[in-house]
């Protein structure tokens, strides 16, 4: 893993707050599609008529996404798991990026949710597995708990998804509620879906969006497929889903300390060192080096304005007395503190 430097240097130049949208599932599941209708286009990120992933590693929209003057969104296409042409380490270091990464996180995937797409997300289920927060050794249990702090939200999308949601006497249900019900352990299974049901994300919602055309040649292209011309019903699922990400969407964070764009470059560049070393990514190590970096910096930055203010003020007015060139010294060092 490693950073592109012109991926970099957008990053770097993001001012203020910072969230992250990041999307994960399935190869050839439509993914690249949502995102750009998060940036209100038709034709964005790269979306393909054939079986091959279109989407290679992780990527991000070139224009962030500005939703207040010191607050900025960009979005995170990852590539598809599952592909033939990648191996299941090489998925769980996509997704685990991504989801580190994230402050709000997209589970996209085909259908209900059934025994087989639990199956399929067992990337999440064995997640606890493959990134740390401390270095000290923990119980499962405890490693979880301390995770789900550090999460993001988590939206699971099902797309083509064409049943009523209803429980078991036929009243109606709510996604979310669908959702819960799915989550929930059966007998003899409490295990294998302990991690999923709750402890990892602690926010957790979910959509179902119907399948946007009819004809399968219009899927296939579908980004040439004019808006208009989709479903009514998937216009208005898309449209709901749009309005929930922006509307739950949260500025990434790490111990209540808000991340910039520069420190996200920082954070992400750690956690590629982490798994490029064959490591367990771990947050707090990782947000430490961000932090020293960010203080080396700021230290830089005061000494050069400690001498600016020094030479305008004491240095062109010299000579002067003792006392008054420390006074000067005291306010200029009380300013850069």
């Amino acid at each position: 893993c490693h950073l592109q430097d012109n991926a970099v240097a957008i990053l770097n130049q993001i001012p203020g707050r910072l969230a992250v949208v990041g999307i994960a599932g399935l190869y050839r599941t439509g993914k690249s599609y949502l995102l750009n209708r998060l940036l209100g286009l038709q034709d964005g990120f790269e979306i393909g008529p054939t079986v091959n992933p279109c989407t290679k590693g992780l990527w991000i929209w070139g224009q962030p996404v500005q939703l207040a003057p010191d607050y900025h969104c960009i979005l995170i296409d990852t590539e598809g798991l599952g592909s033939t042409q990648r191996s299941s380490s090489c998925d769980m270091q996509i997704f685990s990026l991504c989801l580190l990464l994230s402050s709000y996180f997209i589970y996209n995937s085909m259908g209900v949710i059934d025994e087989q797409a639990i199956d399929d997300l067992h990337l999440v289920l064995n997640l606890a597995q493959h990134i740390h927060v401390k270095s000290r050794r923990k119980t499962e249990e405890e490693k979880r708990t301390d995770l789900s702090l550090y999460f993001p939200i988590f939206l699971w999308v099902l797309r083509d998804f064409h049943l009523s949601l209803a429980d078991e006497k036929g009243q109606s249900i709510s996604e979310k509620e669908y959702l819960e019900r799915a989550l929930r352990p059966n007998p003899g299974h409490e295990e294998r879906y302990e991690a999923g049901s709750g402890d990892l994300f602690r926010e957790r919602d979910c959509v179902t969006i119907v399948r946007p055309v009819a004809e399968e040649a219009d899927l296939r292209n579908i980004q040439q497929v004019p808006y208009e011309k989709l479903r009514p019903q998937f216009r208005t699922q898309v449209e709901a889903f749009v309005k929930k990400v922006y509307t739950y969407l949260k500025p990434k964070k790490i111990d209540g300390n808000v991340v910039t764009g520069r420190m996200f470059v920082d954070l992400a560049s750690e956690y590629c060192k982490a798994i490029n070393g064959s490591a367990v990514p771990t947050i707090h190590a990782a947000w430490a080096s961000v932090v020293q970096h960010q203080f080396r910096l700021a230290l830089r930055d005061a000494v050069q304005v400690y001498r600016q203010r020094m030479n305008e003020r004491a240095m062109q007015h010299l000579p002067m007395a003792e006392e008054k060139l420390r006074d000067l010294h005291k306010i200029a060092k009380a300013e850069v503190t």
